[in-house]
């Protein structure tokens, strides 16, 4: 069973490689407005930050688990391979989850220049996790919605076999 636990790179990173591969699209489409076709080295940059941005948005972390050779195996799908580490288990233990604030911080700037807000947006993300009968814990699933991450975790379970616990109330309660 192999789960998928989001991008690799951040959201404001592949953002900011949007609006570079923008400025750059509209400064050559501005020069050859003007009569200057692009040189080699211009396309070649843009070729460059292409693949740059090919490679932010196709990068995947995975978590699979083999059960019948008792193997986890964590890793960075990128470009076809899968760059990772595998770690042997005796069982699993449980799978639970917590709740974690998430601070958010964003500047925010009125027409004066001399004018900036810096205002934090405290949110909520639900981390799960699953408990080797060795203690270790491995990073599994983060949702920000606490029904949804339930709804997928005992979808999960039903292959994993094994217990669910909601530890965001401070004590453990078993989902069932």
């Amino acid at each position: 069973m192999t789960i998928s636990r989001g991008f690799f790179f951040t959201v404001y990173f592949r953002s900011f490689l949007v609006l570079i591969i923008s400025a750059i699209g509209y400064a050559q489409v501005k020069s050859i407005f003007y009569g200057h076709y692009p040189n080699q080295t211009s396309i070649t940059i843009v070729f460059a930050v292409f693949f740059v941005l090919f490679v932010a948005f196709s990068t995947k972390e995975f978590l699979s688990i083999d059960l019948k050779q008792r193997i986890l195996f964590e890793y960075v799908w990128f470009l076809g391979l899968k760059i990772g580490k595998r770690t042997q288990f005796d069982s699993i233990e449980k799978i639970f989850f917590n709740r974690n604030k998430y601070v958010k911080r964003t500047y925010v700037m009125l027409r004066l220049p001399f004018l900036i807000f810096d205002k934090n947006h405290n949110e909520f993300v639900f981390d799960s996790f699953l408990k080797l009968r060795s203690g270790e814990k491995i990073r599994f699933i983060s949702r920000s919605d606490k029904e949804e991450l339930i709804r997928e975790l005992l979808i999960i379970n039903q292959s994993i076999k094994t217990v669910v616990y909601d530890n965001t109330s401070g004590e453990a309660v078993q989902v069932r």
